[in-house]
């Protein structure tokens, strides 16, 4: 066994290029990395490979990322059309189904007179939760609009997401001083939100990465 073989580069960085290279040059990319990564370290140390893998990891990925929109523009701007749309239901679908389902529960199933403090937690509990999956299945959508560009389009949706949900908040402040909004209200859409966004693009991308793997080696 070679000495090469027990050096392993960061998992992180390879699945950020992973998510990210096309499907039919997935394995090559890694593999050249990989060879390069083993190469530095048995020579230099594994500290100073892990530094350059993320170098190069971090440089590869914005490339194909730019690439990737520039190769296939129609179809991851209308991918984010669609999820920036989707996303204006985000603040009311679930919570009106939610509130539809715990109505059902308090009178139906549970006694009237239950725990108040206890439902009112498990109404927040579970709007915040149905609003998570939501962003999770809006994510997974854009991913399946926007093939091959499933993580680009999922981070450029969560990066307009930021900007306009930025604008409109340092707005409300200019025009009301005062207003303090919700630091929970922020939270999920600055940071919540876009996590579940590239989490369900990440989801498809991973399914289709596992297909064209199974189809090159059939």
């Amino acid at each position: 066994m070679s000495t090469h073989s027990f050096f392993r580069p960061p998992r992180p960085a390879t699945w950020l290029l992973e998510m990210f290279a096309p499907y039919d040059q997935a394995e090559s990319v890694l593999g050249d990395l990989h060879e390069e990564f083993s190469t530095l370290a048995f020579q230099h140390g594994p500290r100073a490979a892990h530094r350059w893998y993320w170098r190069q990891a971090l440089k590869s990925v914005a490339k194909l990322a730019f690439v990737s929109l520039r190769t296939s523009p129609l179809s991851v701007t209308g991918a984010v059309i669609v999820g920036f749309v989707l996303l204006s239901f985000v603040p009311w679908l679930p919570e009106h189904a939610q509130f539809a389902i715990l109505h059902l529960i308090r009178n139906h199933v549970t006694p009237y007179h239950a725990d108040w403090y206890s439902y009112v937690f498990w109404i927040n509990t579970s709007i915040l939760a149905g609003q998570l999956l939501f962003c999770l299945f809006i994510g997974f959508l854009v991913g399946l609009l926007a093939k091959g560009s499933e993580i680009a389009s999922t981070v450029l949706l969560s990066l307009l997401l930021i900007l306009v949900t930025g604008v409109m908040l340092s707005a409300a402040h200019f025009v009301s001083p005062n207003l303090h909004p919700a630091l929970l209200e922020v939270q999920l859409f600055m940071i919540d939100y876009p996590i579940m966004l590239i989490l369900g693009g990440g989801i498809v991308r991973d399914i289709r990465l596992t297909r064209a793997r199974k189809h090159s080696q059939a």
